[in-house]
């Protein structure tokens, strides 16, 4: 194996790894904030998507205002959820909220199997097809969606302050002496 080859697949393992380890970090700031483990995250996310994809393709809006549709639908989906579901489960305990949130993921995938096809649907990529390269290293779209969405988190330490969604983070995560 080439020297260049080698450091592909370094980075494109790189960037797999940041993908998983952001899906944990939501899975245990949801966790800190809630105390709930929720399974139905993927699907509220692809409900979001949906919908700014329908912004998008069917209303004709530009790209960003679609997503900050799309993220507005996960924000009062969220709520609902919370407020309806999870709040009336309070004296549940942990396994039933478990199973609870399970069947609301199976529930959501159902709905939007019925109301959208089952198909991969195309939505507009922010990215250029072109892989992003350094030297002899050449990263796919995947690598410069990971620095696209690692960034805001990281930003606390190259700038030595820390900035509010730094501060969101480590208060929904539990780490009160950063918070303030």
């Amino acid at each position: 194996m080439s020297g260049a080859a080698l450091a592909h697949v370094v980075v494109s393992g790189l960037a797999t790894g940041c993908i998983y380890a952001l899906v944990a970090l939501s899975l245990v700031i949801v966790y800190n904030a809630t105390r709930t483990l929720n399974f139905a995250q993927g699907e509220m996310l692809m409900v979001s998507a949906f919908v700014a994809w329908s912004a998008q393709r069917a209303a004709g809006l530009p790209l960003p205002l679609a997503f900050a549709c799309g993220v507005a639908a996960g924000g009062v989906l969220a709520y609902v959820v919370e407020r309806v579901v999870i709040r009336r489960a309070v004296s549940a305990t942990h396994w039933d909220v478990l199973i609870i949130t399970l069947g609301l993921s199976l529930v959501l995938r159902a709905g939007a199997g019925m109301v959208r096809t089952n198909d991969d649907l195309p939505f507009p990529s922010l990215f250029s097809n072109r892989p992003m390269s350094v030297g002899p290293i050449s990263g796919g779209r995947r690598a410069e969606q990971v620095v696209l969405a690692n960034s805001p988190h990281h930003r606390p330490a190259l700038i030595g302050r820390p900035v509010l969604i730094g501060a969101a983070i480590d208060l929904a995560a539990g780490n009160r002496a950063r918070e303030r």
